[in-house]
């Protein structure tokens, strides 16, 4: 990845350690395997920035690290000080806009510098002023210390680290860890951790410590889909390593039986090679070393697909009951400055034809886009229907820009807490409503049309509606009937 040569050895006033660990991940391979479903939900999350943003959007990650030449100097560090270890994660784009995007995300939030003739970026804070984020070349770009980024695309790995990786198969994801001339370091974090872990804890960490070597690869297409080799420092350490491995993996499976035998009614299939895997997670003590290795079972891309699916739906499902949970805290903390809720007419100088969704626009961090909104004018008027396409996320996802949260018009509108004479526990106070109403029309879903929603629901449907103590809740026919769906959308009808 990156070499450490004898000049700048030489060169060097605090001389550069070589890595200890190295890894690479292959993510245009995962992305176009079995996972592409969650690559393609993080590519779509509305995050710019940040390790998520960067994951997304690269092509591939390799890095290398090296251990400081003290336990002492890690554990004293301050948060203005160097790093006392060498490291370098290097990012590689598939084109030179993304690479643009994404290095313009990084320039926005930290501060320019020159680190020994390199120029690049680093925290605001000056916290740890040795790490450093600097642009490779038009696709690329490395974050980490100096002496290892100088010396960017060869390799500073030690030579047992380049020989664990050698010895690993062209995985999707490879890692190498080797700790055969780190043993009084090693020994020295053993002294200082030892009699303070809890006593739970403390057999697993002295193992832990005697581990000498470790290589591990995995990549879902392959045959042989996951490869793991740990030495210990000794033939007895190895033993004591294999020994424990063991009995963990035995304990998952225990506790894992119960989950299969509820996975079995749900999905067979899926069952069947959950079980195949947990059956193969099987270690092996040869000699000095430890090895599993699992070999792809029949039947393995149907059940991803379907976990995969599933949790995709999962991971959709909390997203909404979360921009539900936003959107009611927004109206109640509408209620908290103006004394009433914002639905029906409008005691302030706001239209009493723009919704309830432009009124709480400044308690979601939307005071911009309200400002611009004329609100003397109706949602329809000439000046406001530029903004039809401007509707915050959290009211809506879908491309037709109509918002899916509607509150429930009543009669007599609810203006106070001390409407609710039911409790509001019981009262609904928004409908999650699919079809979906212009964002600031201040038209809302009358009891009748809430209660039709819910009787039209097939089975394994559910609604998602939010109360008005906050609650957020999935309601399906099972568990409530029409009957006492009405009745919860109605604040006053004493049940």
């Amino acid at each position: 990845m990156f070499a450490l040569n004898q000049e700048l050895l030489a060169q060097s006033a605090n001389p550069v350690r070589p890595a200890v660990m190295s890894f690479s991940v292959d993510i245009a391979k995962l992305k176009s395997s079995l996972l592409s479903p969650f690559f393609a939900q993080m590519e779509e999350a509305p995050v710019r920035s940040g390790p998520q943003a960067i994951i997304a959007s690269a092509k591939s990650l390799s890095g290398s690290f090296s251990l400081p030449a003290s336990a002492q100097d890690l554990m004293t560090m301050g948060p203005q000080e160097d790093l006392p270890f060498d490291f370098m994660v290097q990012v590689n784009f598939p084109d030179s806009a993304t690479m643009s995007k994404i290095w313009g995300s990084i320039t926005a939030d930290f501060e320019p510098t020159v680190v020994d003739g390199m120029d690049g970026f680093r925290l605001a804070s000056g916290e740890t002023p040795n790490m450093l984020f600097t642009q490779l070349d038009d696709v690329s770009m490395a974050i980490g210390t100096p002496a290892y980024i100088k010396q960017a695309g060869k390799s500073g790995n030690s030579k047992g680290v380049n020989d664990l990786m050698a010895s690993l198969p062209e995985h999707s994801v490879k890692l190498a860890i080797d700790l055969s001339n780190s043993t009084d370091l090693l020994d020295e974090v053993n002294d200082m951790l030892g009699g303070q872990l809890p006593p739970e804890a403390a057999p697993f960490f002295e193992v832990a410590m005697k581990v000498e070597s470790l290589k591990f690869s995995f990549d879902m297409e392959a045959e042989k889909m996951l490869v793991l080799g740990v030495r210990g420092r000794d033939e007895e350490s190895t033993k004591e390593i294999f020994q424990t491995v063991d009995g963990l993996l035995n304990m998952a499976k225990f506790a894992a039986g119960a989950q299969l035998a509820q996975l079995k009614k749900d999905s067979p299939k899926t069952a069947e090679v959950a079980s195949k895997l947990l059956t193969a997670l099987k270690p092996k003590n040869e000699g000095n070393e430890m090895t599993m290795e699992v070999t792809r079972p029949e039947g393995m891309d149907e059940m991803l697909k379907e976990s995969i699916e599933s949790a995709r739906k999962s991971a959709e499902q909390v997203t909404q009951l979360n921009r539900l949970r936003q959107a009611v805290l927004s109206i109640h903390n509408y209620h908290d400055s103006y004394g009433s809720f914002p639905f029906g007419p409008s005691e302030q100088k706001i239209s009493n034809d723009l919704s309830w969704r432009v009124r709480v626009l400044p308690f979601l961090e939307e005071s911009d886009l309200f400002n611009e909104i004329q609100t003397q004018e109706g949602f329809n008027s000439a000046a406001n229907q530029k903004f039809a396409e401007q509707m915050p996320e959290i009211f809506g996802s879908g491309s037709n820009k109509l918002s899916d949260l509607a509150h429930i018009a009543l009669e007599q509108p609810i203006k106070q807490f001390q409407d609710i004479t039911d409790g509001t526990s019981n009262t609904i106070m928004l409908v999650q409503y699919k079809p979906g109403l212009d964002w600031m029309d201040p038209q809302g879903l009358t009891v009748d049309k809430a209660v039709e929603l819910f009787t039209n629901l097939a089975d394994g449907e559910s609604l998602l509606v939010a109360y008005f103590d906050g609650s957020v809740r999935k309601l399906s026919k099972p568990e409530m009937t029409p009957e006492e769906f009405r009745s919860a959308l109605l604040p006053r009808d004493g049940k």
